[in-house]
C-alpha cells in the first residue's frame, strides 16, 4: 500500500519576501514548514500546487498583490518540506511571461522538484508525470481554467499554446471584434460547456494514453472555479462532474483559496473541489477573505491510501488533516491543527464533510474520509 499526499496553493507574497529579507539572519523559508516536513516525512509522494513562478531574480521579485515571482530558494525549502512534485498549470504560471515559465521549468529541473502542468514542449510526449511509487504506476495531470493574460498581457501564439495544460482556450486580447463576438454570443460564451468540452475530449485522449503507458491510477490536479466562496463554483462543479465521467480515479481541485467539500462515489473515486491556502503569508489577502468564514488561511491535506490487489489498483481509505498559516510568537508558521484548535477544527471538518450541506449528501463519506488528528 502507498500513501500519496496533496496540499493546496503554495503563494509568495511580497510580505512573505519582504519578511524574509528583513530576517535574513534568523530565519529562512525552510522555516515556515520545519513542521510540516515530520507530516511529510510519513508519505511515498507529496504533491503540491505551485502558484508562483520561479523564474529567477533577473525577472523581479513579487512586488504586487497579484503578480508572484519567488526566489529559488522558496522552492528548494518546499522540496527541503517533503514535497516531492509540483504542479505548475495555473492562473499564474505566465506571470513573467513564457520566458519566466520556462525559466521556472529550468529552475525546478534545476534543484530537482519534480512538475507537471506546464512543459517545454508537448507535441512528441503526453501531458502528464508518469511515476512508479513503490511498484504503482501513478499518472498525474495538471490543468488550469486560465493564465490572467488580461492582467499580465502576455496572450500565447498559436505555437506556444503547448506550453501548458488548460480547460479552455486562453482569453483573448480586448480587441473590438473580440468584445463584440462575446456582447453577441455572451450566454454561449459563458457557459461552461461551450468553454470546457473541447478540452474534455482532448484530456480523455490523454487518460487513454497514461493508460496504455502503464498508469494503474490517474490523480487530475485541477485549477479552476471561483475564489472565496463559501461552496464550490458552478465552474468548479461542472468541471468535476465532466471529469469523473472519464476514467480518471481523483480529482484534486485548487485555486479557489478556501477549503471545500470532498465526495467519494461507488466506485471509489474522490473529487476534493479546493484544498485551501497550504502557504500563504497570514492576511495578505485583505478583509473580507482573511476572515474566520472564509479562512484564506488555513488548508485541508489530503491523504490517499491505494492498494494492489490481483493488478488492480484501488483507494483503500483516504484521510485529511487540517493546517493553518500563523504568526506565533513572532514567527510564520505552517501548522497542523491539534487539540487547542477545536472550533477551527469543527468548522472545517464540517465543510470538508459535506456538513453543512447535509450530513448524508456523500454516504460514502463515512467509510472512505476520515479526518486524521495530528499525525507528527
Amino acid at each position: 500500500m502507498i500513501k500519496l499526499t496533496f496540499t493546496g496553493d503554495i503563494m509568495c507574497s511580497k510580505e512573505y519576501i519582504n519578511y524574509t529579507k528583513l530576517r535574513k539572519h534568523e530565519i529562512s523559508y525552510d522555516c515556515a514548514l520545519s513542521e510540516i516536513k515530520n507530516y511529510f516525512s510519513n508519505s511515498d509522494y507529496a504533491i503540491a500546487n505551485l502558484e508562483t513562478p520561479i523564474a529567477g531574480k533577473s525577472f523581479d521579485y513579487t512586488s504586487h498583490k497579484w503578480s508572484f515571482n519567488a526566489p529559488i530558494d522558496f522552492a528548494k525549502s518546499l522540496k527541503h518540506a517533503g514535497i516531492d512534485m509540483v504542479t505548475t498549470a495555473n492562473n499564474h504560471c505566465l506571470d513573467r511571461g513564457v520566458d519566466g515559465l520556462l525559466g521556472t521549468i529550468k529552475n525546478l529541473d534545476k534543484i530537482g522538484l519534480e512538475h507537471t502542468g506546464t512543459f517545454y514542449d508537448t507535441l512528441s510526449k503526453g501531458r502528464y508525470l508518469l511515476k512508479d511509487i513503490c511498484g504503482i504506476k501513478v499518472a498525474f495531470m495538471s490543468y488550469t481554467y486560465g493564465t490572467n493574460a488580461s492582467f499580465n498581457k502576455c496572450y500565447l501564439s498559436k505555437r506556444q499554446k503547448t506550453l501548458i495544460n488548460m480547460f479552455q482556450s486562453q482569453e483573448r486580447s480586448a480587441s473590438r471584434w473580440n468584445l463584440l463576438f462575446r456582447y453577441v454570443n455572451q450566454k454561449i460564451y459563458n457557459s461552461p460547456k461551450y468553454r470546457f468540452n473541447k478540452s474534455l475530449d482532448f484530456i480523455d485522449s490523454e487518460v487513454k494514453r497514461a493508460r496504455l503507458d502503464g498508469a494503474e491510477y490517474i490523480v487530475l490536479l485541477m485549477h479552476a472555479g471561483g475564489q472565496y466562496g463559501q461552496y464550490p463554483s458552478a465552474d468548479a462543479v461542472y468541471l468535476a462532474d465532466k471529469l469523473s465521467g472519464l476514467n480518471i480515479d481523483a480529482i484534486i481541485g485548487n485555486h479557489e483559496h478556501v477549503v471545500h467539500e470532498m465526495s467519494v462515489n461507488s466506485n471509489r473515486q474522490i473529487v476534493a473541489y479546493s484544498l485551501g491556502n497550504f502557504m500563504s503569508f497570514p492576511y495578505t489577502e485583505g478583509v473580507p477573505y482573511d476572515g474566520y468564514l472564509n479562512k484564506t488561511n488555513y488548508s485541508s491535506i489530503l491523504n490517499l491510501y491505494l492498494e494492489k490487489d490481483e493488478d488492480k489498483v484501488r483507494l483503500k481509505r483516504a484521510t485529511f488533516s487540517l493546517v493553518k498559516n500563523a504568526i506565533d510568537q513572532g514567527e510564520y508558521r505552517v501548522r497542523v491543527l491539534d487539540a487547542k484548535d477545536k472550533d477551527e477544527i469543527d468548522y472545517l471538518v464540517s465543510k470538508v464533510l459535506n456538513k453543512q450541506r447535509g450530513s448524508n449528501h456523500h454516504p460514502n463519506l463515512a467509510e472512505y474520509l476520515i479526518y486524521e488528528e495530528r499525525q507528527i
